[in-house]
């Protein structure tokens, strides 16, 4: 008998006990059965793909995402870019020097809604100036994780990102990995309600993400110092160093740069978690430019989720660069 024909022949017996035995075994044992029969008829009944030289002529080349992004040391492209309220003017709402203070349009809060904190001071306000309309460009994708304590509960926000408009910055906390912007897009969007945590800004609330222009290059300044809060907060900075700690899924993807111009001059970057995870920052002992927003989070540091963000200027051990 033939291989094909012992296979058939298989085939049937298995199906004969399986019915045999049907009555009087498990129901695991059953399905064990009936699974290896489909398994042998695959295997008889199965047809085989055209040969792949049929669809492709050559081997293909390596390629490497770039995910380029048009940069700008021009302020003027901003000119024009901002809404009714302007994102400096929405940062200076809660203008009573608490340390933590969050307000929404009314008619929320409702009275009993929110248990405060352990100190009892983080209740939410009404402001009467919400909902108010806001504009800004996009700086970066929206992909970042963020931790918020709202109403005595941890709140995590899967999906923030940064604006920028011509007077300023500020980021918006979206609790969705859904990205509805990306990054150059001038958006439009009706905020509801905004918090305010040790010195940083925060959109907790917000309507629609219109979106007015695509494709608006970030404007940028270059800078040789290290960050600071009151000049470089949600603003789009540039710097020039090299890697002295790579970031990676065990640090957070937490970088250390260390200016070329003055050694005394250090950066913090951090890698989004996308990025860490797959492993695509620059090495150690890279010289690279980075552009990105500088955000406060435990220190002031750049956010880095796009690799048109990262140019690697030279590699580890190469003195070719420029």
């Amino acid at each position: 008998m033939s291989f094909l024909g012992s296979l058939q022949h298989l085939k049937l017996v298995s199906m004969q006990r399986c019915i045999c035995f049907v009555g009087r075994t498990s129901p695991v044992a059953v399905a064990v059965s009936l699974t290896f029969i489909l398994l042998v008829a695959g295997c008889i009944e199965g047809e085989t793909g055209l040969d792949s030289g049929d669809y492709w002529t050559d081997e293909g080349s390596e390629v490497s995402v770039n995910e380029p992004i048009e940069f700008t040391d021009d302020p003027s492209v901003y000119d024009g870019i901002v809404g009714e309220m302007s994102l400096e003017d929405l940062r200076s709402v809660p203008d009573d020097g608490q340390p933590v203070w969050m307000g929404f349009s009314s008619p929320y809060p409702v009275e009993g809604d929110c248990t405060p904190d352990q100190f009892h001071e983080n209740i939410p306000e009404v402001v009467d100036e919400f909902p108010a309309e806001v504009e800004g460009v996009v700086t970066i994708h929206p992909r970042i994780f963020q931790n918020l304590t709202f109403c005595g509960s941890r709140q995590r926000y899967q999906g923030s990102y940064v604006i920028q408009d011509e007077t300023g910055g500020i980021q918006v906390y979206k609790d969705s990995r859904v990205a509805d912007v990306d990054v150059g897009d001038h958006i439009r969007m009706t905020v509801k309600g905004t918090m305010h945590e040790f010195g940083r800004d925060h959109i907790i609330a917000f309507e629609t993400e219109e979106i007015v222009q695509e494709d608006v290059p970030w404007y940028y300044e270059e800078i040789d110092r290290e960050f600071d809060e009151d000049e470089d907060m949600y603003e789009v900075r540039r710097i020039r160093g090299e890697v002295v700690m790579e970031g990676t899924n065990q640090n957070f993807g937490e970088m250390l740069i260390r200016s070329t111009e003055d050694e005394d001059v250090e950066w913090s970057a951090s890698l989004d978690r996308e990025m860490s995870n797959r492993g695509v920052g620059p090495e150690k002992g890279a010289v690279v430019q980075l552009t990105g927003p500088v955000v406060d989070s435990f220190g002031m540091e750049m956010m880095i989720a796009n690799l048109g963000q990262v140019e690697v200027i030279e590699e580890p051990g190469d003195d070719s660069g420029e």
